[in-house]
């Protein structure tokens, strides 16, 4: 969904991302191309997807990425943030240490169930919005 419309739905979610301290990161970097969606076929873009932050000042870069090959109309998103992970050197073997998540290699199972859990509260509260605002209309 696009937050900056003034759809009711768009308002409750705004209102949610306020009331948890929420910031998106398009508008930490508001010069960024905001389209995250596009379909070249239909010439149509829009910003529907987002990645939101509880600290701004940790974010170092956000940009939304054109790969050479995406089978998808929503562009990858890309967030650089301050911190990291301290590596003991001593303990570490030979071995070339993966520097990225491997998307293809992950466990599928466990990633559904862990966002199913995170993701319903969300998903109750939205719902909520939306029949209140249907109910509000009829």
């Amino acid at each position: 969904m696009n937050l900056d419309s003034s759809d009711p739905v768009a308002r409750c979610i705004n209102t949610f991302l306020d009331d948890c301290f929420l910031i998106r990161c398009d508008d930490v970097f508001p010069l960024r191309n905001p389209a995250t969606y596009v379909n070249e076929a239909l010439r149509h873009e829009s910003c529907i997807d987002y990645v939101l932050v509880s600290d701004p000042h940790q974010i170092i870069d956000y940009a939304v990425v054109a790969p050479d090959i995406n089978f998808s109309g929503h562009l990858p998103l890309a967030v650089v943030m301050n911190g990291g992970v301290s590596i003991d050197k001593q303990k570490c073997d030979s071995k070339s240490i993966q520097l990225q998540l491997r998307w293809d290699k992950g466990d599928l199972i466990s990633f559904y169930q862990f966002t199913g859990y995170f993701v319903t509260p969300l998903l109750a509260e939205v719902e909520k919005c939306y029949c209140y605002v249907v109910t509000a209309a009829i």
